[in-house]
């Protein structure tokens, strides 16, 4: 069933040296939504392209970066007809990026794939055997690690797909490229009504830009720890870290010129910040590049669901993008909070380090339970965290003598569960009985038993 490429031909002409393409480092984040949003691309490689073969050809544009641990790609390809003619049983048009993994300029085992139908099912594929029979990893032993979606409008296919470097993968079915290699590539578009056995493509010698500063992991929220290393720094000499253009620590290389440095994330609002980082004896700089996630903290974590209910602070970090345009730059952004989906309260402003602090009171209609709190600002950063609701009491009057009529009520227990109330051992529940309601709550009324004077 997954013959859908007939590639058994040189993965490019034998006749051209297909053309180089420098691949540079992401410096603009991209979401995968099979939608050009922006400026994502615009720091990106960029190729007008023909798509051809047999006669058959297709105008397009190819886009590709790399942030040094992932390949980056946006195809898009001008077809008029955005379904596919050869029935039910196609999934759409395809595009496909097979990898020369084993570098011979042929397509045969130990070759890559990373596959993007139209219905947004991305595949990670290898040639094992048969060249136009490639298969899926994770149906032999691998993991599928390709990401990507894609939409069809106007005329005009766009397929954004990602896939690892070198995901590690165990089984050896991906490619293992690091920044600064080179591998050829050749991207398919596939119209299995127009080519069922003969999809045109474009072939290029992909050229990634270096890394000289690593760093580990590239993405975190305010007060992770991030480690910064490189190499090629002056023997013995000082190297100066900085968070964009803040100095934020330092450290010396050892003599064969490698450096590590741990620094902890500052306030920050959410999206990528470069962390610089600059040899003092020659003054040679060069960058690596941090994306910063909100986070949000609820103090405390549980409380109860009552008249009032108990207070939560919530305090955020990493909200409010820093690239997105804002008139002014420090205005600030307007935050939702929501209560297990419930809207529950508004901040009108974040800081100008995008954190922010909110007070909320439990809302009364929760059952016990665990609940997630998410926090949401005008530019969709989102960060939650679990609170939990556990059962409260309040007997009224909450002191009297033998016979005096006490009227007890109950929040964050179990919805539409029996309740049985006790007075100092003594079941008081009222005759027919309690319940909860779906909110978790119920109310019983009793006479306080003849007791032990000041007696609790």
């Amino acid at each position: 069933m997954w013959a859908i490429f007939i590639i058994a031909s040189p993965i490019t002409p034998a006749t051209a040296q297909p053309p180089d393409v420098d691949v540079p480092r992401l410096r603009i984040p991209v979401t995968l939504d099979g939608e050009i949003t922006g400026d994502e691309w615009a720091d990106a490689a960029g190729m007008d392209v023909t798509f051809e073969r047999d006669g058959l050809t297709y105008e397009g544009t190819i886009y590709l970066k790399h942030d040094c641990t992932t390949l980056w790609m946006c195809i898009q390809v001008e077809d008029d007809d955005e379904e596919s003619s050869s029935g039910p049983d196609v999934m759409g048009d395809i595009v496909g990026v097979l990898f020369d993994a084993n570098g011979n300029g042929m397509t045969d085992a130990g070759d890559d794939m990373a596959i993007l139908f139209h219905d947004d099912h991305p595949m990670d594929m290898a040639i094992t055997e048969d060249p136009s029979q490639p298969e899926p990893d994770d149906e032999i032993g691998g993991v599928n690690n390709v990401k990507g979606e894609s939409e069809w409008e106007a005329g005009l296919y766009t397929f954004e797909l990602s896939k690892p470097l070198n995901s590690g993968d165990s089984a050896g079915y991906d490619i293992a490229l690091s920044p600064g290699d080179e591998m050829r590539a050749m991207f398919i578009y596939h119209d299995p009504g127009e080519a069922p056995e003969a999809p045109p493509f474009v072939g290029f010698i992909l050229s990634l830009e270096s890394c000289p500063v690593t760093i580990s992991p590239t993405s975190g929220t305010v007060g992770s720890t991030v480690t910064v290393s490189g190499t090629g720094a002056t023997a013995n000499g000082e190297v100066r870290v900085y968070w964009y253009g803040d100095f934020i620590a330092t450290t010396t290389a050892n003599a064969a010129g490698e450096y590590s440095v741990h620094i902890t994330v500052p306030h920050n609002r959410a999206g990528p910040m470069d962390i610089w980082v600059r040899d003092v004896t020659t003054g040679d700089a060069d960058w690596g590049m941090f994306t910063v996630k909100s986070k949000i903290v609820l103090i405390p974590d549980k409380g109860s669901a009552w008249w009032w209910g108990d207070e939560i602070v919530v305090r955020g970090t990493g909200f409010d993008y820093y690239d997105l345009p804002h008139e002014p730059w420090w205005a600030p952004s307007n935050v939702t909070i929501e209560f297990n989906g419930i809207v529950w309260t508004d901040i009108t402003w974040t800081e100008g380090d995008g954190s922010f602090e909110a007070r909320f009171y439990v809302p009364d209609i929760m059952p016990g339970g665990t609940y997630n709190v998410t926090a949401t600002d005008d530019f969709g950063n989102s960060a939650s965290a679990p609170f939990t609701v556990v059962p409260k009491i309040l007997p009224w009057p909450s002191s009297g003598s033998t016979a005096t009529h006490v009227h007890v009520d109950g929040w964050g227990f179990a919805a539409s569960q029996s309740v049985t109330v006790t007075f100092d051992g003594i079941n008081v529940t009222i005759f027919e009985g309690v319940m909860t309601d779906p909110e978790g709550r119920f109310g019983n009324a009793f006479k306080v038993p003849d007791v032990e004077l000041y007696h609790t």
